[in-house]
């Protein structure tokens, strides 16, 4: 079992990579992070260049958008979690469906944020992760996400 990590003010920082197809969304995400101790090693607009900048900086973890270009999210998961095992892997995505929260663990995923409430989870599920739990955001209407698990 690995170590535990808590993100409090005054502890060492995670580290972690975005990848998102939408600037705008990085940039939020980046917003974000800057008042906290996580610390964004890069972004990426792509899984695969997603995936090149987690080989080369060796973030804590990968924090993947569902749907981009070229590979999939999920597909990015596995790749990552077949290279790097180590590399903590959390979901944001608009989809609220169970289906999508279910493949986004099969696939390795610790943790699974819907990005409308990015702002209130994002955090929670990031300390959930380096604390050695999983996350999943409230299920928004009443969704049987949280049965994921």
């Amino acid at each position: 079992m690995e170590p535990t990590r808590h993100i409090t003010s005054g502890s060492d920082e995670c580290t972690l990579i975005i990848m998102d197809d939408d600037s705008g969304i990085r940039e939020a995400l980046r917003l974000l992070f800057d008042s906290s101790p996580v610390h964004v090693l890069g972004e990426a607009d792509s899984a695969a260049a997603g995936i090149e900048l987690v080989e080369r900086l060796n973030p804590d973890m990968a924090l993947l958008d569902i749907s981009m270009p070229g590979m999939n999210g999920f597909r990015a998961a596995r790749e990552l979690r077949r290279r790097m095992p180590h590399v903590h892997v959390i979901f944001l995505s608009e989809h609220t469906d169970r289906a999508y929260v279910d493949e986004a663990f099969e696939s390795g995923a610790r943790a699974y944020v819907f990005k409308k409430k990015a702002s209130r989870d994002l955090l929670n599920a990031v300390q959930a992760v380096l604390s050695g739990h999983t996350f999943i955001s409230p299920s928004p209407a009443g969704l049987p996400c949280s049965q994921a698990l």
